[in-house]
C-alpha cells in the first residue's frame, strides 16, 4: 500500500471491512468525553479479548481526546478498530490544526509557560504505541494511535 493508505489504514478511517473489530462513538467536547472514550476502549477491548492493553489504549485515547477537547473545541469521533494484530485509535475533530509536541531545550522541562507543565501527552502517545500521527481529513483531521495486540 502507498503510505498515504497506510496511514489511513492505521487511523482506522478506512470504511467497514468483514473481519475487522470496529467500535464508534461521537462525543461531544466536554469535560466528560475522555472518560466516555475511555469507556468505549475498555469495553471493546474486554470483549474483543484484550485485556492485557487496555490500560495503554485507555491512557492514549484520554490523551488524544482531551487534547481534541481543549484544542478543537469540536465534536469529536472516536474509532477503535482491531485488525491484523494492531489494535487503532484515531480521534477526528473538524480542526485542521495538527497537534504539536512540547519542544525541550535540551535535557530541562518543556518550553514555554504552560507547555512546561503540561504538553507531554504526545511523547507518552509515541513511547505507549506502535506508532502514532494525523492524517489530514475533510473538514478537519484523524490524530490515530496503533498497538501490537500480541501478548508480551
Amino acid at each position: 500500500l502507498p503510505a498515504r493508505a497506510q496511514a489511513v489504514a492505521a487511523a482506522g478511517a478506512l470504511p467497514d471491512v468483514p473481519g475487522v473489530r470496529r467500535t464508534h462513538a461521537r462525543l461531544a467536547a466536554a469535560p466528560q468525553a475522555p472518560g466516555r472514550a475511555r469507556e468505549l476502549v475498555d469495553g471493546a477491548c474486554r470483549s474483543w479479548g484484550l485485556e492485557h492493553v487496555v490500560d495503554d489504549a485507555k491512557l492514549i485515547v484520554s490523551e488524544l481526546v482531551s487534547n481534541a477537547v481543549e484544542h478543537a473545541g469540536t465534536d469529536i469521533d472516536v474509532t477503535v478498530r482491531c485488525h491484523r494484530g494492531l489494535l487503532r485509535l484515531g480521534v477526528a475533530d473538524r480542526s485542521a490544526m495538527a497537534p504539536v509536541p512540547a519542544t525541550r531545550d535540551g535535557d530541562g522541562p518543556a518550553v514555554a509557560g504552560p507547555v512546561a507543565l503540561r504538553g507531554r501527552g504526545l511523547p507518552m502517545v509515541a513511547s505507549q504505541s506502535r506508532a502514532w500521527g494525523v492524517i489530514p481529513a475533510q473538514g478537519g483531521k484523524i490524530v490515530w494511535a496503533a498497538l501490537p495486540t500480541a501478548r508480551g
